[in-house]
């Protein structure tokens, strides 16, 4: 991770202009966008430190000082956010400097877990196996390709949004999107926390446990996706000013939020049969079900259904792919269940000692 991080500050201070170039930023967005992307990347260490430092602490026996190193973060960027581009008028540069700050901070919080020696895991020197370093990879190909979705839906969006409603459309979309990162936020929360307990589960064996998490994690997020998508909808035009102080954009952001949210209610769904599949460590499954729903379906269809039907179907595709996505993954579920999957890496387990004791 401090690897991939130096990378990505290397890339992100140096050729700042050319990636916002890349990711669609008009004449217009293209120097504020640069001047973020470069201060932010100073940070990326503290950024992905604090993501894999949140796994670790949290599977590691402390979900509560997990939290609290998540809620910190969050906390201080607001703050910081607040200080750097007002009183002390540092503009988009302060923003990226504060998010960044936001990140270490965080990383102290979880780094108390380690100093206290509170669970098992320990910093200390190893070396390198390219058999774990393959499973790790292999296991984490699916939650890569899920952070990657968003970033992704948008990119894509933004260059369809451009070319048939301008800029203006794209500012409408900004607003929509600030909202849905809200509710894409509990939906990766309520799944980051039944991750340890179907694994922990699966490890024991527990075939009723993994299922009644599995249950219980679908029904929480069905009830919580319909619920916020509710809310939105009813709140939607009054919340939507917050972001965009252009008043005449709001029917059409308004729209985008109605159907593009809508897709929101699957897609919770989908996160739970994914971190299902990770947890028993099916990451095949897992994989294909997150490339189906973040980026051959959706980026298809984005591109497709406009130029194919015209620009009212301009916010349908994500949630064809999401609903689409779901078929797929009850169908991955139904084909193999969990008793028989456990049963399978019994056996497995059986074998392997049985040669380890032969030799």
């Amino acid at each position: 991770m401090i690897i991939a991080g130096l990378f990505i500050t290397g890339v992100g201070f140096f050729a700042s202009t050319q990636i916002a170039r890349l990711f669609g930023a008009t004449k217009l967005l293209l120097g504020q966008t640069a001047t973020y992307i470069k201060w932010y990347s100073l940070f990326s260490i503290f950024f992905t430190a604090s993501i894999l430092g949140n796994a670790f602490v949290r599977n590691d026996g402390s979900p509560e000082l997990a939290f609290w190193g998540m809620i910190v973060g969050a906390l201080s960027n607001i703050f910081l956010d607040w200080l750097f581009i007002f009183p002390l008028q540092m503009g988009i540069k302060g923003a990226a400097i504060a998010s960044g700050l936001g990140q270490l901070l965080s990383c102290l919080v979880l780094a108390c877990h380690f100093l206290r020696k509170k669970g098992i895991l320990r910093i200390e020197r190893f070396s390198v196996n390219v058999k774990q370093c393959r499973e790790v990879i292999v296991c984490g190909l699916p939650e890569f390709v899920i952070q990657i979705s968003q970033p992704m839906t948008i990119f894509c969006y933004n260059l369809v949004i451009l070319h048939y409603l301008g800029e203006s459309g794209l500012t409408a979309f900004a607003g929509v999107t600030y909202m849905m990162v809200i509710m894409l936020g509990v939906f990766f929360g309520i799944s980051q926390g039944l991750q340890p307990l179907i694994g922990t589960s699966f490890g024991r064996r527990e075939t009723h446990k993994v299922n009644y998490y599995f249950r219980a994690g679908l029904l929480i997020n069905l009830i919580l996706s319909t619920l916020l998508y509710s809310i939105y909808v009813l709140i939607g035009p009054y919340a939507l000013k917050l972001f965009i102080t252009d008043n005449t954009l709001i029917p059409l952001a308004y729209t985008a939020l109605k159907w593009y949210g809508l897709a929101y209610i699957p897609a919770a769904i989908n996160i739970i049969y994914i971190t299902y599949f990770l947890s028993i460590r099916k990451s095949g499954q897992a994989f294909w079900i997150s490339c189906s729903r973040g980026i051959v379906l959706n980026c298809l269809l984005i591109f497709t259904l406009p130029a194919l039907f015209g620009i009212k179907l301009i916010w349908l595709p994500l949630l064809i792919a999401e609903s689409l996505t779901l078929i797929f993954a009850m169908l991955l579920k139904k084909r193999k269940n969990t008793k028989n999957i456990i049963a399978d890496r019994t056996e497995d387990c059986l074998e392997k000692r049985m040669s380890q004791d032969n030799l």
